[in-house]
């Protein structure tokens, strides 16, 4: 559009400008032939050359104008196409790391190891958001309303963005619950509650484990009736690094 008023006005100011030079030639044609003839309605050409420039004044001030708002529009697709560019790539890893979320199979443990490796990159690619908030920023406060780039807005670019994130946490949480659930051979949460707090009691040095002594001593309570070589049996049993604890 800049383009097509700097050639229309420029062939229509060129014509004014060759018809005005038409007309003072014809003027002082008429000076010499006929100097007693009136001047006509509209005054001499001197009146008319104010009327002319302020026409070609008119057209400069309108042509900066509009490349005054050509510029400042190139700068907000500027910031139109930095904010897209991080939206769009944000949307795509949401998608890509919520499919794949649902493609991990093996065992528990294995399917928890990889649901935390998915965590740990997540969290590695926060700052990607975070520069998508600071550029939707910039174009607000540039007066940017749409971006023709991208159907993203930051809001919901955050909705996506927490959203895979609370899928992540409930998907290790009941992965975590099935793997605690055959850990502990289906004994309710009071259950295991109830086996702590009788660990904790023949827990003497509070260290968090049980010697060889603490741990006969344990059985003894319980009802559980060992001389010391049964109990020294049944502790390395249980004791799987070999630490004696």
């Amino acid at each position: 559009a800049l383009e097509k008023h700097k050639t229309q006005t420029a062939q229509k100011m060129e014509d004014l400008e060759g018809k005005f030079a038409a007309l003072q030639e014809a003027e002082s044609y008429l000076k010499i032939m006929k100097p007693n003839v009136s001047p006509y309605d509209h005054g001499d050409t001197a009146a008319l050359r104010s009327e002319v420039d302020q026409c070609g004044e008119a057209v400069v001030q309108r042509t900066q104008e509009l490349e005054e708002l050509l510029r400042v529009e190139k700068e907000k697709d500027v910031l139109r196409v930095e904010y897209a560019n991080i939206a769009n790539d944000i949307r795509d890893y949401v998608d890509t790391k919520t499919t794949e979320l649902g493609m991990h199979e093996g065992t528990l443990e294995t399917q928890l190891s990889a649901l935390e490796a998915l965590q740990d990159n997540y969290n590695s690619k926060k700052p990607d958001m975070e520069k998508a908030i600071v550029a939707a920023a910039a174009q607000d406060a540039a007066g940017v309303v749409v971006n023709s780039h991208t159907p993203e807005t930051i809001e919901t670019l955050q909705a996506a963005w927490g959203g895979l994130e609370r899928v992540y946490a409930k998907a290790s949480e009941a992965i975590s619950a099935q793997i605690l659930a055959e850990q502990t051979a289906g004994l309710t949460h009071e259950q295991i509650a109830e086996a702590n707090d009788v660990f904790d009691e023949f827990d003497v040095d509070k260290n968090g484990d049980l010697n060889l002594q603490e741990f006969h001593d344990c059985c003894t309570s319980l009802g559980l009736l060992l001389d010391k070589d049964e109990a020294a049996v049944k502790h390395a049993q249980l004791d799987g690094d070999g630490s004696g604890r």
